[in-house]
Formats: C-alpha cells, sequence, structure tokens
C-alpha cells in the first residue's frame, strides 16, 4: 500500500505552461539532475481518468513540484495513466499521457491531485 501525503496546493484554471503550482513544495534534493532521472513505462497501467478539478499540474521533467515545465489542465483532459513511482519524499507521482483539445502530453501528476489518487501499477526501474 502506498502512503499518500495531504500537502495544500494551488490550483489553476487554463491550460498554459506555469510553474510548479498544485503540488507539494518540496525542492528536489539533487536539483534539476533529480527531475530527469524517473523511469516509466508506457500504456503499463492503461487507466483512463478524468481530473476532478481544473488546475491540475502535468510536470514534464520529473514527479518534483520543481520539475518544469507543467501544464495546467481542465476537467475536460483525458488521461491515461502509465504507472507510478515515488519520490526521496515518498510523495507518489503517476506518469500520464493527457489529451487536451489537439495537444498529447507526456508527465507526471501528484497523485493526491487525480480523482482516484494516481495508478496502483509501480513503474520498473
Amino acid at each position: 500500500m502506498r502512503i499518500r501525503h495531504a500537502i495544500a496546493g494551488t490550483a489553476l484554471s487554463t491550460a498554459l505552461l506555469v510553474g510548479a503550482a498544485g503540488a507539494p513544495s518540496y525542492a528536489a534534493t539533487s536539483g534539476a539532475s533529480a527531475c530527469a532521472t524517473a523511469s516509466w513505462q508506457k500504456g503499463l497501467d492503461g487507466k483512463v481518468v478524468y481530473p476532478d478539478i481544473n488546475g491540475v499540474i502535468l510536470h514534464q521533467k520529473g514527479p518534483y513540484a520543481d520539475c518544469l515545465p507543467g501544464y495546467s489542465l481542465t476537467k475536460q483532459t483525458k488521461l491515461v495513466y502509465d504507472c507510478y513511482t515515488s519520490n526521496i519524499h515518498q510523495n507518489t507521482w503517476t506518469h500520464v499521457t493527457a489529451y487536451y483539445s489537439n495537444l498529447v502530453l507526456e508527465g507526471w501528476i501528484w497523485d493526491d491531485k487525480l480523482p482516484d489518487g494516481g495508478s496502483f501499477t509501480k513503474c520498473r526501474s
């Protein structure tokens, strides 16, 4: 069973390139290098969900709030789960493929911001 930490975040209501709002405010200990080290596998889980709220942030570079860039997604965004991982702070993040308007985006979403708590299929190292 995964442990989830409830940390308040800021929600944005438009889909545009943004900073690290809406996710835990922990900084990755090894800086930008931590953003590029998380491994994931496309389609490992395959579950389809839609965000419960506008402003869920998708981080394209890694499973930390500081990993930029990010996109603020709307409720109408189709998300397909790939798998989840835990960062060094033991926060779980799910890697997703997001279908927003005519864009196909891939990245990480903090599990506390996903409607069902995120994927339950662990990413392989």
